[in-house]
């Protein structure tokens, strides 16, 4: 059957949105090839119509499961009431210089403490696998509840939405970076004004000596525009500081002499 790159769908089965056929139905999708010529593993909805434009292929998965559900439910049954009397086990049996070949054994109550163990097995993984078959089978059922039919989408129509929604990521990741950004600036900003009126020079001293390296990363700027986002030129004329000049005299007097450093004159 030809397919066409014009339309898009969703599969029944798997609601995964999949390019159609030229009669609107779900191409080749959830399969694997391992070389042999042959395509292995197709997803149930496969040669069905696309979700938008009908649930046949979501009510005939459902009947497929239903059918899973009560054979692993009829298993639990068995396995909980006592009548299976024998399990199958996997021996490797290693011989010296060779690799470990493997044997299946049967298990049966006569075998005591290990019959009793994979019972308790068995019983707990055919719960788990009736659990999530029942998940599955809810899945499917809101499907079919929730259906209702709508048109399909051009490729072009997909290439735009996937587009929007790149830039939407984008813009938002542009915008929790400025918002970290801004946190960031305005606590080396509260750090320095606290030192300002606490009268401790050696933080003043650190923040323009080290730059505010937090916002370095997050900006990825250089030392001084990050000391410019601070917007605290002021404070570093106050002290004598600036950038191009060497600063290590009078950073060391800021760092080192606290007790005897003179504050300027504001």
């Amino acid at each position: 059957m030809e397919t066409t790159t014009r339309y898009l769908g969703t599969c029944p089965v798997c609601t995964a949105e999949q390019k159609l056929t030229t009669d609107m139905r779900m191409v080749h999708h959830g399969f694997k090839r391992p070389g042999d010529g042959s395509i292995h593993g197709d997803c149930f909805g496969v040669h069905y119509p696309a979700y938008e434009l009908s649930c046949e292929g979501t009510k005939a998965y459902l009947v497929l499961v239903k059918a899973e559900q009560e054979s692993v439910q009829a298993r639990l049954d068995s396995l909980v009431a006592g009548q299976v009397k024998m399990f199958l086990k996997v021996v490797k049996e290693w011989v010296k210089g060779r690799n470990a070949t493997r044997r299946v054994v049967e298990v049966r109550e006569a075998d005591g403490l290990e019959f009793t163990r994979l019972l308790r097995v068995n019983i707990a993984q055919t719960e788990s696998n009736l659990k999530h078959v029942g998940y599955e089978v809810a899945r499917v059922e809101k499907l079919i509840a929730n259906w209702a039919p709508k048109a399909v989408r051009t490729v072009e129509e997909g290439a735009r939405e996937e587009q929007a929604n790149k830039d939407a990521r984008k813009a938002e990741k542009a915008a929790q970076k400025a918002q970290k950004l801004a946190a960031k600036v305005a606590g080396y900003q509260k750090r320095i004004d606290t030192a300002m009126k606490n009268k401790t020079p050696s933080t003043i001293a650190d923040i323009f000596e080290g730059g505010p390296s937090k916002i370095r990363d997050l900006a990825g700027c250089s030392k001084a525009e990050a000391l410019k986002l601070l917007n605290r030129d002021h404070v570093w004329a106050l002290f004598g500081l600036a950038l191009g000049q060497d600063n290590d005299r009078r950073l060391s007097e800021m760092k080192y002499f606290g007790d005897t450093f003179v504050w300027p004159q504001v």
